[in-house]
């Protein structure tokens, strides 16, 4: 893979450069676009079948089209549109560092593009600095599982014979981190200044010492060429990955079963088919008993689920669950039509620089708009109190059920943090001691009391499970032990994860525990 690095100055002036490079270079870091935020889309229309992740000096304070000014600063990294599953932009950097990870074998690689603060400013050392510990930051948070590269305009350089302060931030920079350049690079000028009288290598594509294998190698400084319209030149170099698509980490597949309406259940119905499906051959046999008997669970189990499916109208044992939405502000029509006026006004008052004060009218317009959306919410909201407070008036004397729902739900508390706990008889208050109470009441559930554990049948019980002679002395099942076992199952309550719950049982009734297939499987 070929990379290079160019500050271009001005992306518009020197396209035709640009896009003549792109057909030679894999990946190419950009310096000094010029282009502000709202300009995103014309870096797209000059580059022709390529993708890019930017960065603009407007980041932080949008500059609008009408305050727009000559433009500067700015980073870009370009690749081709034919890889873009496999190139990630990062969150790290700033306006003027941008970093990418690229998924290659055999390791990923980041891409650390920078345009460093250049001499000349009052505060061009701290800036410098600044910029550096941002760099830093990445290159440490990468390097352990990345094969880093850090290119771009430096602004500073490794090779000056009488370096300047920069030229030794940067040095130090680099002999702290163990950045080095990559074997034979070229000492020549990658920036030739206007006055024809100076130049200097401040360009450079730069790699880590412990990855001298991984990392750019064959850096090579193109000189200038007539139609680079900048003045720097471009260097490149080559990195011998293969780009490759992140596997997916795909959820683990899982079955979601529904709660099954039992109030409509056709008991009759239910059993009879229990007793057509339990009949029937199940399709898997297997040599291996363990194996025979979870085929044998399976099958019980899908034989619960189709006699339910069969006995309750419009169930289904499993598919996709829709998940109730609560805590949603309502929402009509009207409210609707003044949310669009009022983000309208907002963005129209953002675009022409935020002004403020009273004499401005987008501002005044933006603050209307905004009270007649939350004055409709307010209003919504008081005809959803006032409807439920006729229907707990309108039920009271129609719907018991109902009425006392309708109350419950006006009496519960939203709330979903704890002021206080009591626990032992003792009210503790404040984050801390309800933290402790917590902690103490889920100690004393998961440790088994003394008092309730009978020693001599726990020995007992693993005597038998540990001698195969006594082992098989332990008597068959009943059907009556299963009867009474099934019937202290409590109702209502959550599926197990076979999505089966106490009432599948009970409601096969003499069917179910008088199955010999049932109990064989029991």
């Amino acid at each position: 893979m070929k990379i290079g690095t160019l500050n271009v100055q001005n992306i518009k002036g020197n396209s035709v450069y640009i896009n003549e490079i792109l057909k030679e270079i894999d990946i190419l870091l950009i310096q000094e676009h010029w282009m502000f935020k709202f300009e995103e889309r014309e870096i797209g229309n000059i580059l022709h079948d390529h993708d890019f992740y930017a960065r603009y000096v407007d980041e932080d304070t949008p500059i609008s089209q009408k305050e727009r000014i000559r433009g500067y600063g700015g980073v870009a990294t370009i690749w081709p549109k034919n890889i873009p599953s496999h190139i990630k932009p990062l969150l790290e950097g700033n306006n003027h560092i941008a970093i990418i990870e690229l998924y290659a074998k055999p390791r990923p690689l980041c891409i650390i593009n920078v345009y460093m603060p250049c001499r000349g400013g009052k505060h061009t050392s701290a800036e410098y600095r600044d910029s550096l510990d941002v760099v830093r930051e990445a290159i440490t948070k990468y390097r352990r599982t990345y094969t880093i590269l850090l290119g771009g305009d430096l602004n500073a350089s490794l090779h000056r014979p009488n370096p300047n302060n920069l030229d030794n931030l940067l040095r130090e920079f680099c002999n702290e981190l163990s950045i080095i350049t990559p074997e034979y690079y070229p000492e020549e000028p990658t920036f030739f200044h206007h006055d024809n009288k100076s130049t200097s290598q401040i360009d450079y594509l730069l790699k880590l010492q412990d990855q001298n294998d991984d990392g750019i190698q064959q850096v090579s400084i193109r000189g200038q060429q007539s139609t680079n319209t900048s003045d720097h030149v471009l260097t490149t170099g080559k990195m011998y990955i293969k780009p490759h698509k992140k596997a997916k980490t795909e959820p683990p597949t899982t079955t979601e079963y529904h709660k099954p309406k039992w109030i409509k259940c056709d008991d009759s119905r239910y059993q009879s088919s229990i007793d057509e499906y339990l009949n029937e051959e199940p399709k898997c046999q297997n040599d291996n008993t363990n194996i025979q008997l979870i085929l044998d669970i399976v099958h019980l189990s899908n034989t619960l689920h189709t006699a339910a499916e069969t006995a309750i109208p419009k169930h289904k044992a499993n598919g996709k669950r829709t998940q109730k939405k609560k805590g949603r502000t309502p929402w009509n029509e009207n409210i609707g039509q003044a949310s669009r006026i009022a983000k309208k006004a907002h963005y129209d008052w953002v675009m022409e620089g935020s002004p403020k004060g009273q004499n401005c009218m987008l501002f005044n317009n933006m603050k209307a708009t905004k009270k007649t959306l939350r004055q409709k919410q307010r209003q919504a909201q008081a005809r959803i109190r006032e409807k439920k407070y006729s229907d707990i008036i309108k039920s009271a004397d129609l719907n018991q059920k109902l009425f006392f729902k309708l109350v419950r739900e006006q009496r519960t508390s939203h709330c979903a943090e704890t002021d206080t706990l009591y626990l032992d008889g003792h009210e503790l208050q404040g984050d801390e001691l309800i933290l402790k109470g917590w902690n103490t009441h889920f100690n004393s559930l998961g440790t088994p009391d003394a008092n309730q554990v009978n020693e001599e049948e726990c020995l007992l019980i693993k005597e038998i499970l540990e001698d195969p002679e006594k082992r098989s002395e332990i008597p068959d099942i009943t059907q009556m032990q299963v009867e009474n076992a099934i019937s202290k199952l409590a109702n209502n309550k959550a599926p197990d994860h076979l999505g089966l719950t106490a009432e599948h049982l009970k409601k096969g009734g003499a069917t179910i525990v008088n199955s010999n297939e049932f109990l064989n499987r029991f």
